[in-house]
C-alpha cells in the first residue's frame, strides 16, 4: 500500500514525503515552471517570483452517494485569457 494511503487509513498526519511530478511543459514555459518550483521547494536565496492563483472548489452532492469535488485553478497574472486547470477529487 502507498505510504500516503496508509497514513490516511490510520487517520494520521503526513510526514515529509517525496513525490514525482510527470507531465509535458512547453519549451517557452520551462523557466516559469523552474521558478515556481524553486519558490516552493528551495530556501530563499534571492529575489522570489511572486504569483497569485485563484482556486474555486465545487462540490457535487447526490443523495445516497458520496460527494465529488472539482477544483478549478487559474493564475491571476494570466488575465484576461487564463488557462484553467481542473482537478477531479
Amino acid at each position: 500500500m502507498d505510504p500516503g494511503q496508509l497514513l490516511i487509513t490510520q487517520n494520521r498526519s503526513f510526514p515529509s514525503l517525496e513525490y514525482v511530478l510527470q507531465g509535458c511543459i512547453q519549451d517557452d514555459s520551462v523557466h516559469l515552471l523552474k521558478a515556481r518550483l524553486q519558490g516552493l521547494c528551495d530556501n530563499i536565496t534571492g529575489e522570489v517570483e511572486q504569483f497569485d492563483d485563484h482556486e474555486i472548489v465545487y462540490t457535487l452532492r447526490i443523495p445516497g452517494a458520496s460527494s465529488v469535488s472539482l477544483h478549478v485553478r487559474y493564475a491571476l497574472d494570466d488575465l484576461p485569457n487564463p488557462i484553467y486547470h481542473l482537478r477531479y477529487v
